[in-house]
């Protein structure tokens, strides 16, 4: 899939996103991106998420996941991290069309997450991580998976990752699809189909897309 078409299609799942969170009261999203400090807070409307992509562009010769995942989870992560937080859920999800370029980091940081939650005895469902893969690249497929399929048992953590590699037999990548990826992430029990709570679409989800 090229990249432009890639980066259209991401904007147009996350727009719908936001105006679907934003008809349910949601604070709002926050929209990420790999190679940028500054990020978007509380974005309510399509037509923001249109705005801010329109403005930006996928550019460097690095993916640096593993950096930028470290850096958020330590902006949402304490946000919850405390036995009975009075925080909504928080689910960090990660839009990536390639394989890290720092993919080794990658566990050191989720599982240092995982430890975290558990030091602080926070409720299971409060803090979530979801690789959404766009694209059909087969080494960032099998990336993905020995992220969401190794972690728990090898290091004795909970389970907070969910990874999605891309399958067009499951249907285009837009707002459909990352709608049950957002909810599924955080309540994994929707992900058999049972019904959507309004009071998770009012999640204030971080995106980290490429």
């Amino acid at each position: 899939m090229a990249e432009e078409q890639s980066w259209t299609l991401v904007r147009g799942a996350l727009a719908g996103i936001a105006d679907l969170a934003n008809q349910y009261g949601s604070q709002g999203i926050d929209l990420h991106f790999l190679h940028q400090e500054h990020y978007h807070q509380n974005i309510k409307t399509s037509h923001e998420v249109q705005q801010i992509f329109d403005q930006m562009a996928p550019n460097g010769p690095e993916t640096p996941t593993a950096a930028k995942l470290e850096e958020l989870i330590n902006t949402y992560l304490p946000l919850v991290e405390r036995k009975f937080p009075r925080h909504n859920p928080i689910d960090i999800i990660v839009i990536t069309d390639g394989v890290a370029t720092d993919q080794q980091a990658l566990p050191e940081v989720i599982v240092s997450a995982a430890q975290r939650l558990e030091r602080s005895q926070v409720p299971e469902g409060m803090f979530g991580i979801q690789f959404v893969q766009i694209g059909t690249d087969a080494e960032a497929a099998l990336a993905l998976r020995a992220l969401d399929d190794h972690l728990e048992q090898q290091y004795k953590v909970r389970d907070i990752v969910d990874t999605t590699p891309y399958d067009p037999q499951q249907g285009a990548f837009n707002t459909d699809y990352m709608l049950k990826i957002l909810l599924g992430g955080v309540n994994k029990v929707l992900d058999n189909g049972g019904p959507v709570p309004s009071e998770l679409l009012s999640i204030p989800v971080p995106y980290g897309p490429r």
